[in-house]
């Protein structure tokens, strides 16, 4: 009886353990990590076409950026981005890969034979005050110039990047 009760009382141990590694292994996992939301955007431009003097023109794609350190949220604006003129809900997955933050804009359908601009309004949270890399993976961009540019918010906690777009919806 003894040899159970010690053999049971051992297997006890070695699970509680491993079950504490686990925890702590998922934690240092989840630590560091980048997370946001796509908070709105707007409705297609293509129709109702309005500059103002702070927009860039329809021929470039811009990111305004913004960051509060104390609340480590970096804010991201994607200016004039690229979507069918009939997406359903447009969508974001946010996430990080070392010091790059990736940005997968998505529509949930491309049902209309048209193509648009829109601006995108992206939370991100968890960002340290340091040097990150910034990727955009747009769905319609073809063979253009990816949007990714560097940007160190110890140093800044705000700014702006701009690629040009010639194919439609942005050009001809």
């Amino acid at each position: 009886m003894n040899k159970i009760l010690y053999s049971g009382l051992i297997l006890l141990i070695i699970h509680l353990v491993g079950c504490d590694q686990n925890q702590k292994n998922e934690e240092e996992t989840q630590l560091g990590q980048i997370s946001g939301t796509l908070e709105n955007f707007s409705d297609c431009k293509m129709f109702e076409w309005v500059l103002r003097t702070d927009d860039p023109g329809a021929g470039e794609s811009c990111i305004n950026w913004n960051y509060d350190r104390i609340l480590q949220e970096l804010t991201l604006n994607h200016i004039n981005t690229g979507f069918n003129c009939c997406p359903g809900e447009l969508s974001a997955h946010i996430f990080s890969s070392g010091d790059t933050i990736i940005i997968e804009e998505n529509e949930e359908h491309s049902v209309c034979d048209c193509e648009c601009l829109y601006d995108l309004h992206i939370l991100v949270q968890e960002a340290e005050d340091k040097i990150y890399q910034v990727k955009f993976i747009e769905p319609y961009i073809k063979d253009q110039e990816i949007l990714e540019f560097q940007i160190n918010l110890s140093e800044d906690t705000s700014g702006s990047y701009c690629v040009n777009r010639t194919i439609y919806p942005w050009g001809p």
